[in-house]
Parts: structure tokens; C-alpha cells; sequence
């Protein structure tokens, strides 16, 4: 093999790598993406029970209060 078939064979390996890490980042950034859209909704979740509680609570605080007055 001569000296160009040598830099031929190593943009070709240069290339490929190219392409393999930009497929794989771009897999790994969509799956991060969705893990915190997943993270995201479980906390609204969460938060919409806290508010629910907190709701309730409060209505009851509420209708102690007009007993006493």
C-alpha cells in the first residue's frame, strides 16, 4: 500500500467514526430528553396531589373558621 492508500483507508475510518458518534449522541440525547419529560410529568403529579391535600385542608381550616365566627 502506498502512502495515499494509507490516508484514504483513514478518512474512511474517520468518517465512519464520524457517523457512528453522531448517531449515538443523537440517540442519547433524544433518550435523555424523554427521561425528563417522564421526570417532568411525575412531578406535576406529584404537585397536583400536594395541591389537592392542600386544598382540602384548607376548606376545612375554612369551615372551622365559620363554626367559630
Amino acid at each position: 500500500m502506498t502512502g495515499n492508500d494509507w490516508m484514504e483507508v483513514i478518512g474512511a475510518i474517520g468518517v465512519f467514526t464520524l457517523l457512528i458518534s453522531t448517531v449515538l449522541v443523537t440517540v442519547w440525547q433524544i433518550n435523555a430528553n424523554r427521561r425528563a419529560r417522564l421526570a417532568l410529568a411525575a412531578q406535576r403529579e406529584r404537585d397536583d396531589k400536594e395541591l389537592t391535600e392542600l386544598r382540602t385542608r384548607l376548606e376545612r381550616v375554612e369551615d372551622i373558621l365559620r363554626q367559630v365566627d
